[in-house]
């Protein structure tokens, strides 16, 4: 790797920031830690094309003797900031090639191509039919991709919006301040225009003018959208012209509302139950929250990051319901924890829904840093909870904890999460044996629609509702 090693980087939140202000892209994926937790991403992730134009600043801090005309970006996985990564040059196909890359991983590819050039296509556009952005404000405009994908939208920007920075000071061996420019217009058209609020990059095909243009303005033409697969083709024109793929994501998941529970529920099932719910803020603890409020029990719920959320869904069940929900902030893996855990003795079920971020990067080997990870939520701190109210309590004490269908058949990329998952079925079964107040009950839930499992194609054949209603009677009713 160190041969060929022509630059190594480590994407900070100032970097972040500093790239949003010059490119005006200020996707809460890439600079909005609260909002991006319930995006697909899980947290925040490197704008695409300043990944690209890092890549391009190392390469030409020296003297680069090959000719092109195309330059290709490829996204394979997301960076995450503070996830160091490593640019390779390499040779595929006789075409220099830059890998961005860790020991494990491959996020992205720069391709450099040089091809038959033949006349520039010209987008036929009547002016009245351009939408012209001609001054860019900070937060707008993220766009409801519903209205754009109807029909072909076209775009005008001015390109006096972006600015260059001498951060990337080496790209002006071989881009100009106007095309520069035009490079940074790539990522806020896909991140605050189209798709807009839920985008994530895919690809970039940049195609090097026969002449140079000097145009202070930009033009993008949304082509096509493909449903099946969330995919919108963009094309732009200016001081360079090619091609942008970007995916459509589902955005934050929002659970049933409580008048679609009421369906299911009987007015008075849980009426005198009282629930803690830990990490029941969004997913399937604020569902959980939702049924049993919604058959009249008493709940309260702890969240971490999701205080916005927690006092969202205590509004929505004082209103819908007429009952009270207490919400406080919790840390499972903070040193207060013990002292929090000697109050749970006042209930008589716990849902423990805590959980870091599930999916991930598909390309990677068994990650013994992940599994750790998993381990504290789902094994380590929930033991330590069980024995402490074991020992504390003075009653019986109905503890749940959700296992994954996925132990029977587990996804390459999801190992660390089913073996944690595992492990913590059997300990249960352990001390399940020697508790006398405490019982777990544990069951494998199949693949729920949260924010979670939310991905770019969506396969849902399950519904939420009717498979927790069930769950959630089953585990009330038996153990009373």
């Amino acid at each position: 790797m160190k041969k060929n090693l022509i630059g190594k980087k480590q994407f900070t939140e100032k970097n972040q920031k500093d790239f949003a202000n010059i490119s005006c892209d200020h996707n809460p994926i890439h600079v909005n830690p609260l909002i991006a937790r319930r995006l697909i991403s899980g947290r925040c992730i490197v704008h695409g094309v300043n990944i690209l134009l890092t890549g391009l600043n190392f390469l030409f801090k020296k003297k680069i003797n090959f000719k092109f005309n195309k330059i290709k970006f490829i996204l394979f996985n997301p960076v995450y900031i503070g996830e160091k990564v490593y640019f390779i040059k390499k040779i595929k196909n006789r075409n220099l090639v830059i890998s961005i890359e860790n020991n494990s991983t491959t996020f992205a590819e720069i391709i450099f191509e040089e091809t038959k050039q033949g006349q520039i296509k010209e987008f036929h556009i009547k002016n009245r039919y351009l939408n012209n952005i001609n001054t860019v404000k900070k937060y707008n405009k993220i766009d409801k991709f519903e209205g754009i994908k109807q029909n072909k939208k076209n775009y005008e920007i001015n390109l006096n919006n972006f600015s260059f920075s001498k951060k990337y000071a080496n790209t002006k061996n071989i881009l100009n301040v106007n095309q520069f420019t035009t490079i940074l217009s790539l990522s806020y058209f896909v991140g605050m225009i189209c798709p807009g609020l839920n985008s994530i990059l895919s690809s970039i095909e940049i195609n090097f003018n026969n002449n140079e243009v000097k145009d202070k303005k930009i033009i993008f033409l949304v082509e096509k959208f493909y449903k099946g697969i969330n995919l919108v083709k963009i094309k732009f024109l200016g001081n360079l012209h090619g091609e942008i793929k970007a995916f459509l994501h589902p955005g934050c998941v929002l659970q049933p509302a409580i008048k679609e529970i009421k369906k299911l529920v009987k007015p008075k099932e849980f009426i005198g139950i009282n629930s803690l719910i830990i990490g029941g803020s969004r997913g399937l603890g604020e569902l959980t929250a939702k049924i049993l409020t919604s058959g009249k029990g008493n709940v309260n719920i702890t969240y971490f990051n999701g205080r916005k959320e927690a006092l969202e869904l205590k509004k929505i069940i004082k209103f819908e319901t007429g009952q009270n929900c207490e919400i406080e902030k919790i840390d499972i893996l903070g040193d207060k924890f013990k002292n929090k855990i000697r109050r749970f003795s006042n209930y008589d079920f716990i849902f423990y829904y805590p959980t870091p971020k599930i999916f991930r990067k598909k390309e990677e080997n068994f990650d013994n840093e992940i599994f750790k990870n998993f381990y504290k939520y789902y094994v380590k701190k929930f033991i330590f909870m069980c024995n402490l109210l074991e020992k504390k309590i003075n009653k019986k004490l109905i503890v749940f904890f959700p296992s994954t269908i996925f132990i029977k058949e587990t996804p390459r990329y999801l190992r660390e999460y089913v073996e944690a998952k595992l492990l913590a079925e059997r300990l249960i079964k352990k001390f399940n044996n020697k508790f006398s107040k405490i019982k777990v009950i544990t069951i494998r839930l199949p693949k729920l629609k949260t924010d979670q499992t939310s991905e770019i194609i969506t396969s849902f054949k399950n519904e939420n509702i009717k498979i927790m209603v069930p769950i959630i009677r089953s585990i009330i009713s038996k153990n009373l």
